[in-house]
């Protein structure tokens, strides 16, 4: 929550400063020491110099404009001083200031694709020409950053449009502003405050880039492939290097990024870990974003080679000559034989293969690999439903949400959303304190929706617990091989199975809630 004593606090040891800092720069115009102001603020929660330079020299291109006086950038300043054009109409006319075009973009690919290429200084112009209305985003590639201080502070950003949705993801920013500006004005902040907010107060209460960017990296889960060439900017042979990357939204911190070279030399060169979770970014061009780090040089394997091995020859992305390569899930063996052709050193990974024999290396796999297969057998078969969004405490005033993988047998018809149980997967359970932590979530979960049990299921065991106790002590615990066995199962179906005795007596109550 917004606490107006902590920012009364930050605005005398300081904060005032960057308050006039933004106010100055952008109700006139925004000189090079603004450049220069922000990317001390960027660097603070972004890791990648690639990433602030970038940004800086977006806002240098509108200070060329600005002292230059240039006719169509004062036009267009006047003309849409309080406009209510549409966003992409006004995009259109930045986009082709040099130009004087007007008139609008061919396809809306077009207009996302200019969108994300002038995004630092089209934002920063708006902010300048309606401060009231609009916000300067300096968030590329660091998504995840903003949706952890719209979380810190309660504060319900709308849903993310889908990644095909080109001009959606452009007009995400429109809602994001009235978002953002909605928060100013319930707690009394100047437009020039919301972005000392932003930029300054916010990323240091939630830590910066040290919030994300894990310095010990746990050991290796999973690994994916990622691609480029060694022209990108992105890349390097740098050990000590950390950059942003295109990448699967399922990575975790300490797993493996395989980069595939596509020019010049068509093989497998390096080896990353990810320092990150990977997230999506509706303003990033690929969507999905994963920090990446520590590139390890290896022998190349050669395309050529991957299309003539017996595992690698029947891979789609092999057959497809590894077009679309990023974020491209490798099975742990096929990890491990790629490193073996590689005459690597590197910590091989280890896996569980599910009941079915099918390789468990994500938590996705727990979820439609063990824990759906067993909601089938329990009867549940079309009577769950996953990742729905709950608000948390008092549904009329909260704005917090929870977000259960499961639920399972809902009821809508009451004021307050019921189940009569709750899943929540986890990819792995290795130490007391993550099932402490697990445990704590799922508690809160199903004390939300009243629900008589809960459950919390790794790729090695699940655990259930009942209302009884407030969900405290696991009432059993069990490996996924305990539910072939018939006795075994049979115990649990009468617990929580649809027509088992607790939910015969569950659904009978639940009829005179209606």
């Amino acid at each position: 929550m917004f606490n107006q004593y902590q920012w009364s606090l930050y605005l005398k040891s300081g904060g005032q400063d960057v308050v006039d800092f933004f106010r100055i720069n952008l109700e006139k115009t925004c000189t090079d020491n603004y450049v220069y102001g922000i990317a001390d603020l960027h660097d603070y929660y972004c890791p990648v110099m690639t990433i602030t330079k970038d940004l800086c020299e977006e806002i240098l291109g509108l200070n060329v404009y600005q002292d230059d006086d240039s006719e169509e950038y004062l036009h267009l300043l006047e003309e849409t001083k309080n406009s209510n054009e549409p966003l992409e109409n006004i995009l259109f006319k930045f986009d082709h200031l040099d130009d004087n075009i007007s008139g609008t973009y061919a396809s809306e690919q077009e207009t996302m694709n200019s969108f994300l290429s002038y995004m630092a200084s089209f934002t920063t112009f708006l902010a300048q020409v309606n401060p009231e209305k609009y916000i300067p985003y300096y968030f590329q590639r660091n998504f995840n950053v903003l949706s952890k201080i719209a979380e810190t502070f309660n504060i319900e950003l709308p849903s993310v449009p889908l990644k095909k949705e080109s001009l959606k993801r452009v007009l995400y920013y429109s809602q994001l502003c009235e978002t953002f500006h909605q928060f100013r004005k319930e707690n009394n902040l100047t437009p020039y405050e919301l972005y000392a907010f932003l930029y300054d107060y916010a990323v240091k209460v939630i830590g910066g880039k040290d919030s994300y960017i894990m310095q010990d990296i746990p050991a290796p889960q999973n690994a994916f492939f990622i691609g480029s060439s060694k022209k990108d900017l992105f890349y390097s042979e740098d050990p000590g290097t950390v950059t942003a990357w295109q990448c699967s939204p399922y990575t975790q911190p300490g797993d493996y990024a395989v980069m595939y070279l596509k020019t010049p030399d068509s093989a497998v060169g390096s080896v990353w870990r990810c320092v990150s979770e990977g997230f999506i970014d509706p303003f990033f061009y690929y969507y999905r974003c994963a920090y990446i780090a520590n590139p390890i040089q290896v022998h190349h394997v050669t395309l050529k080679q991957l299309r003539a091995d017996k595992i690698f020859k029947g891979l789609t992305l092999v057959r497809k000559n590894m077009e679309g390569v990023n974020g491209t899930h490798l099975l742990p063996s096929q990890f491990n034989h790629l490193m073996d052709m590689a005459n690597s050193d590197l910590p091989r990974l280890t896996y569980t293969e599910s009941i079915s024999g099918t390789e468990l290396t994500i938590e996705k796999n727990v979820e439609e690999e063990l824990i759906k297969p067993l909601l089938k057998r329990l009867g549940y078969e079309g009577d769950y439903e996953q990742q729905v969004r709950i608000k948390a405490g008092n549904q009329e005033e909260s704005k917090e949400w929870i977000i259960p993988d499961f639920l399972i047998h809902i009821n809508r018809d009451l004021s307050n959303l019921r189940a009569f149980a709750v899943v929540e997967a986890k990819f792995a359970i290795t130490q007391d304190a993550d099932l402490e932590k697990a445990c704590i979530q799922v508690r809160s979960y199903a004390r939300q929706v009243l629900a008589r049990f809960a459950m919390i299921a790794s790729k090695d065991f699940l655990w259930l617990y009942s209302a009884e106790d407030d969900f405290t002590e696991p009432i059993s615990k069990l490996s996924w091989a305990d539910t072939v066995d018939d006795d075994t199962f049979n115990a649990l179906n009468q617990q929580i199975g649809k027509k088992g005795r607790i939910a015969k007596e569950y659904f009978k109550v639940e009829k005179t809630w209606k």
